[in-house]
């Protein structure tokens, strides 16, 4: 049995993707694990994690995004932002599993592309 995916299912899912896409800016690298004070709002990761949505408070703490854990504080010590080539390739990796959640390759499979195609 072949599906037929509606437009508005792909505009809605392109959203989806530009929204996840769009929040890997300003990223770094875990230099080392840091276990921040839960009640001092600060961030906790391990040795290579990604941390997103980096703002500098003050020249040593930031703000960042880890997981579930959102604009929380951590020593800028401990993370390397990345450079623009690896932020590249970071977006490329979001961009490509994103999308490959939004469309399974089972779910993917049209009966007839043209028709899907020219719907829009």
């Amino acid at each position: 049995m072949s599906t037929y995916i509606s437009k508005n299912a792909i505009l809605t899912s392109l959203s989806l993707l530009h929204f996840v896409q769009s929040i890997v800016t300003n990223c770094g690298i875990a230099l080392q694990d840091w276990q921040g004070d839960r009640e001092m709002n600060e961030l906790r990761f391990s040795y290579g994690a990604l941390v997103t949505n980096i703002k500098n408070k003050t020249k040593e703490w930031s703000l960042g995004d880890h997981r579930g854990d959102k604009q929380k504080y951590f020593k800028r010590s401990c993370v390397r932002l990345l450079t623009k080539d690896e932020l590249a390739f970071v977006n490329d990796l979001v961009s490509v599993r994103s999308y490959r959640a939004i469309f399974p390759p089972q779910a993917t499979k049209l009966t007839n592309t043209h028709d899907a195609v020219s719907s829009f």
